[in-house]
């Protein structure tokens, strides 16, 4: 393919027409003109992690029940790349482009037999939309997730800055402990703790002398499907950066290497036994025992 067709399947954005209001409050790094630093603009109530959500939107099972038809449209036999560009915020799911990633990643959940295991390895987990996907097949799935680790410590840090309105990083920790707050009334607690979630040990087994390793991979897999690439599951993988995925068929690779990593972490590593204090009203003790493929 020529660059002069690449610039016409993926355009660069106009920056000048981007709304930068609904960007994260706390993310003073991103300019609408798309360089340097600048104050971004609030929106009340949102940010890239999370929307406004009205209170007709809220559900049981779908806590967000618009995030229900994001796998609306897509054919993972006819498509199976899907890339992102930066560009306006996604008020809500019917923004999101019909050939996003992330649609592509709710498809593959959508086509994933009734109580077969979903298998999840993200850098971090904030995006409310993947939250909320991953909680509701936890309910008729056994949906395990590996994500990166961030101490307790910096995790309490980020959520001070946070509190103050200054630049935080995003853990998945905090990120989670917000999404359950928000959709209290709608028992997501009761919806969290039907997912296992556990932590990567990234203090051991590098080459650097010094410094942690990252968890930086950014897969999901099915029985059917394998969904891979640069694409997180953050607001900013899906509205911020340049991202992309592919889709392709599940082999038995795929599933054993991702065994061997979570049998390897252990129950010690549950998302609740490494950050107590965030998660003092969870129990993810009675998880369904797991299947194997």
């Amino acid at each position: 393919m020529s660059s002069e067709e690449q610039d016409e399947d993926y355009p660069l954005p106009d920056y000048a027409a981007i709304d930068a209001s609904g960007y994260d409050v706390y993310d003073k790094s991103i300019h609408p003109a798309g360089q340097g630093h600048g104050e971004i603009p609030v929106l009340a109530g949102a940010d890239a992690d999370c929307v406004v959500v009205p209170d007709d939107c809220f559900g049981y099972g779908w806590l967000d029940k618009r995030v229900g038809t994001l796998h609306d449209g897509v054919d993972l036999q006819k498509k199976t790349f899907y890339r992102t560009v930066p560009r306006r915020f996604d008020s809500e799911p019917k923004d999101i482009p019909a050939d996003h990633p992330l649609r592509a990643v709710a498809r593959v959940l959508h086509e994933s037999p009734p109580r077969s295991n979903i298998r999840v390895k993200c850098y971090m987990l904030s995006d409310w939309f993947a939250i909320d996907l991953l909680l509701h097949y936890g309910a008729s799935h056994v949906v395990q997730i590996i994500v990166d680790y961030a101490s307790p410590a910096d995790v309490a840090e980020a959520a001070r800055l946070e509190s103050e309105g200054k630049p935080a990083q995003k853990y998945t920790a905090h990120a989670l402990r917000k999404f359950l707050d928000f959709f209290k009334r709608a028992n997501s607690v009761l919806l969290f703790e039907t997912v296992e979630i556990r932590v990567a040990n990234t203090v051991d087994g590098h080459c650097c002398k010094y410094g942690l390793s990252s968890m930086h991979e950014k897969t999901v897999i099915t029985e059917n499907h394998t969904a891979t690439g640069s694409y997180n599951l953050t607001g900013y993988a899906r509205c911020k950066n340049w991202e992309s995925l592919y889709v392709f068929a599940t082999n038995q690779d795929m599933l054993e290497g991702f065994d061997t990593h979570w049998d390897a972490l252990g129950e010690d590593r549950e998302l609740t036994n490494v950050y107590p204090d965030i998660f003092p009203d969870v129990a993810q003790a009675a998880h369904k025992k797991r299947r194997t493929a």
